[in-house]
């Protein structure tokens, strides 16, 4: 099992919140600067649910364009279990998207992803985001 202290904990929840503050963003740039370069993520919603995004350039075509159609959401998780594991941190977290293009912010979907976060070159990175679907509002 790998070494995982307080301030390591610290680092992967500031890591969660980069994430979703560059993805809403639509900071290719930022959001790839999350993940490991070989990183791999399949949304789990919108029209691209179950599409592999595998690579910092697909990642940050990912989250440049928004193709999973929720261009001015907000990612929101919480509840996060990290689980030390041989070579990386296991972590979950449910998470939601809100829509923020209306009068009134609507929640249009919840699920719970399923990470792996590794140390890469001194920084806590996702190597994996696999997110299961709970629900979503068809759109």
């Amino acid at each position: 099992m790998i070494e995982f202290t307080h301030e390591d904990r610290l680092e992967v929840l500031e890591l969660y919140a980069r994430y979703s503050h560059a993805v809403d963003a639509m900071d290719g740039e930022a959001w790839a600067a999350c993940w490991t370069p070989d990183g791999e993520f399949s949304p789990s919603v919108g029209p691209t649910a179950g599409t592999l995004y595998r690579g910092h350039d697909a990642l940050r075509e990912f989250a440049d364009s928004r193709p999973d159609k929720y261009p001015r959401a907000r990612i929101w998780t919480g509840n996060h279990v990290l689980t030390p594991r041989e070579g990386h941190v296991e972590g979950t977290c449910y998470g939601m998207t809100v829509d923020v293009s209306g009068a009134a912010p609507q929640l249009t979907a919840h699920y719970i992803y399923h990470d792996q976060i590794v140390r890469h070159d001194g920084r806590w990175l996702f190597r994996s985001r696999k997110p299961r679907l709970d629900v979503e509002v068809e759109r």
